[in-house]
């Protein structure tokens, strides 16, 4: 009866890589389509195929957005793909982080994850969370944007974990 819940939706930058591959792929099928006065049917057959692979393969994955669900102390983390595909990436109970800190603080200098999980915004503007937690007896960093709601719902059950400067 006593649960409470948060959740927030991040939506993820696209990286400048990814931006240059989406433009490079739109000319090449831009100029597939107009070669097709030149060289015919191969060349739209191409680019059609190429445009229905990139459609629905390689730019829904450029499209991420990460919803945090805290229900009590317990975050699930999914990530949502072109806004129609939901993959759940990591759950855990916060109260077995060993620390929660802003990313780049000195705190987080005495641990030394195994491995990292990303599941931030991607965007240098937004704060950027690091929660070193052990899942399956491995040290995992997750990296997290929340907001400040979150924040203060986090700090309530976890005052001498969660580190806000």
């Amino acid at each position: 009866m006593n649960d409470t819940f948060c959740e927030l939706l991040v939506s993820r930058k696209m990286s400048g890589a990814q931006r240059v591959l989406q433009i490079l792929l739109i000319v090449l099928i831009a100029i597939l389509v107009a070669g097709t006065m030149i060289i015919g049917f191969p060349a739209l057959f191409l680019a059609l195929i190429l445009g229905i692979i990139c459609y629905y393969l390689i730019f829904p994955g450029f499209h991420v957005e990460y919803e945090y669900s805290i229900l009590n102390h317990e975050i699930t983390i999914d990530k949502i793909l072109n806004k129609s595909k939901r993959k759940s990436v990591i759950s855990f109970d916060l109260k077995q982080a060993e620390i929660i800190a802003p990313e780049g603080s000195e705190r987080l200098a005495h641990f030394n994850p195994s491995k990292t999980i990303d599941c931030s915004a991607g965007d240098s503007s937004v704060t950027s969370y690091v929660a070193v937690v052990p899942i399956e007896n491995v040290t995992t960093a997750v990296r997290l944007s929340p907001d400040d709601d979150m924040l203060q719902h986090m700090k309530s059950f976890l005052p001498r974990t969660l580190w806000l400067s």
